[in-house]
């Protein structure tokens, strides 16, 4: 009852204490939010070109300052992504210790299939 009351088993990474696992499991959560916040920027960015009202286009066309930005916003989303692609497949056949003495050492590989990611 006191597992349920304190929710310690919302996440089987907090139940078996694996302070690694759960730290991989955050990284990839803030590239995604740094993702994310990265795409809205560049939305706005390509609308405000695309209506003229982006002072680094003239005439729809980009200036040097404005090919810059777009460039390394792009050039962030791609490493970004590459980065989450490695950190997801170095997650995925990492062996995990964790603090409990039921389950020392877990590997998420050996539980999961790798296909089980892909839609069907």
């Amino acid at each position: 009852p006191s597992v349920i009351a304190t929710d310690g088993l919302k996440h089987p990474a907090y139940f078996l204490s694996c302070t690694s696992l759960v730290n991989t499991g955050l990284s990839a959560l803030s590239f995604a939010i740094i993702a994310e916040f990265l795409a809205i920027v560049m939305m706005f960015f390509h609308l405000a070109t695309l209506i003229d009202l982006n002072p680094l286009a003239k005439n729809g066309t980009y200036t040097t300052l404005g090919k810059a930005i777009s460039v390394l916003v792009w050039l962030v989303l791609s490493v970004g992504f590459l980065v989450v692609c490695c950190l997801g497949i170095s997650a995925f056949y990492s062996t995990y210790s964790c603090d409990n003495p039921f389950i020392p050492t877990i590997k998420i590989a050996e539980h999961f299939d790798w296909t089980w990611g892909y839609p069907i």
